[in-house]
């Protein structure tokens, strides 16, 4: 993972802040104010060492409460160690915590450095006002002026991180330091209130009543159930919002591709009305514009109906097909086809290929790659086909001379109806595709279970390749099509 592109106010305040936590951990180290509390019944380093391992645990299993949102409830164990040892022990235990989880996890370097500062800051400043409005020696939640501090080291607790990170996030992401302050106090204030309040109960069971600490675990198969039903409710909502989604593109879908082909036919109707029979050059002149647009109206309801139809189902009939039989097939029509619009088609030797798959659907990925290199080369160019065994796959390839794909249109081609700069064919004439052929070539191999890439040079021509898995045909098994020519 690269470092990201940030600001040098930001990275300046990222650095800052890790030194402060680091300068402010040594401060509370050195002086040991105000000094360490007694053991209790369950304080000191053993507790500190347990406090820090279920940090370390929560951390590396977040509770997921939302959709993208996880709860780490290694806070309420952090908390307990405010309350329960000395502020320098609590910055330890928190900032420890967070270097063992981010190690495990492999988070980038700048975010654990970052980390690690802010919660020493938090936890060590917490437990500096608990200790100052409460005092070192003494129990906690003793009386009510123990309660009051506790709600203040809590406080504390909380605005800390609020505070730093909505910091980073202003100068990160550009936006206002209040506005950033405040989402993320809606976003977190509730839950981790919630685990301060938890934290503070641990933090007196371990010191009155140490058998009673372990009881929360009883509830974690319950948080487990929770958590896999917020899992399950979170992937139907997004398989809802996907349907939707796709319900709303179709119909986007439609609207766009019928609008102009309409639009024009009802201008050649016009000016037929008007008297354009009259004249046989413009009455044939608008007879052909009539026939090319019903033509690309038809394919597009044909593209758009397939398309609809893989949303909804994506079935495919899928059975052994010699691959290489299938593409010299096509070969052979295309051949004829490049040749009437002054190109080459070169087939490349066919080793036997087959591969489990629709013959049909598998024809028309052929075709349509084959149909997009011939529309964008100019006459002259060349266009190679290719199929060899790459692993346990499949890879045909479509090669061309044309003129090529901006970069950033590459990542878009498969899109549909986007067009990039190659928006015209090769020579500055109009396209009359639907700009549905690449994303119903995409569609035919994830179907398959393969994957399909492009190389593109501006002005020297594309390669597509696609990978299908391979499968063993029987012995003289040859496919649905052995016909050759």
């Amino acid at each position: 993972m690269g470092t990201p592109a940030y600001s040098r106010r930001a990275w300046c305040y990222i650095a800052g802040i890790a030194l402060g936590g680091a300068a402010f951990e040594v401060l509370l180290l050195v002086l040991d104010w105000p000094p360490a509390p007694p053991a209790g019944r369950l304080a000191g380093w053993p507790a500190a060492a347990v406090l820090c391992a279920a940090a370390v645990a929560a951390a590396l299993r977040p509770v997921e409460i939302d959709r993208g949102q996880k709860l780490n409830v290694g806070t309420a164990a952090i908390f307990a160690a405010v309350l329960l040892a000395s502020p320098a022990t609590a910055g330890m235990i928190s900032a420890a915590a967070i270097a063992v989880a981010a190690t495990i996890l492999r988070r980038p370097w700048y975010n654990v450095l970052f980390s690690i500062g802010q919660r020493a800051l938090s936890a060590g400043g917490a437990g500096v006002v608990y200790r100052a409005l409460w005092g070192p020696a003494r129990p906690p939640f003793a009386t009510g002026q123990a309660a009051l501090a506790a709600l203040a080291a809590g406080l504390v607790h909380l605005a800390v991180p609020v505070l730093i990170v909505g910091g980073v996030v202003a100068l990160t992401q550009e936006r206002p330091f209040g506005a950033a302050v405040r989402s993320l106090a809606v976003l977190a204030g509730v839950q981790d209130g919630a685990l301060v309040g938890a934290g503070a109960l641990v933090a007196v069971c371990a010191w009155s009543a140490p058998w009673a600490v372990p009881l929360p675990a009883l509830a974690l198969p319950l948080i487990g159930r929770l958590n896999r039903a917020v899992g399950e409710r979170s992937a139907a909502l997004a398989r809802l919002e996907e349907a939707l989604a796709r319900q709303r593109r179709f119909v986007s879908d439609i609207a766009h591709e019928i609008g102009t082909p309409l639009t024009t036919l009802a201008g050649n109707l016009e000016v037929l009305r008007r008297g354009g029979a009259a004249d046989p050059a413009e009455f044939q002149e608008t007879l052909e514009d009539v026939a090319a647009e019903f033509s690309r109206l038809a394919g597009a309801f044909s593209d758009l109906l397939l398309l609809a139809e893989a949303d909804e189902r994506g079935q495919l009939d899928r059975r052994p097909v010699r691959l290489d039989l299938l593409l010299a097939d096509l070969a052979d029509v295309w051949t004829q086809l490049a040749a009437q619009r002054g190109l080459s088609l070169e087939v490349e030797p066919l080793a036997p290929i087959t591969v489990d798959g629709d013959a049909t659907r598998l024809r028309q990925l052929v075709t349509e790659l084959v149909e997009n290199a011939t529309r964008y080369t100019p006459a002259g160019g060349r266009i190679t086909l290719a199929l060899r065994v790459e692993g346990d796959q499949a890879c045909l390839v479509v090669a061309d001379t044309g003129v090529g794909i901006a970069p950033e249109d590459l990542p878009r081609i498969f899109e549909r109806f986007y067009r990039g700069r190659a928006a015209t064919a090769a020579g500055g004439r109009p396209t009359h595709g639907t700009g549905l052929g690449l994303a119903i070539a995409r569609w035919i191999v994830e179907g398959h279970g393969g994957r399909i890439a492009v190389e593109s040079t501006p002005g020297h021509g594309s390669r597509f390749q696609v990978f299908l898995p391979l499968v063993s045909p029987p012995e003289g098994e040859h496919g649905p099509h052995s016909r050759r020519g």
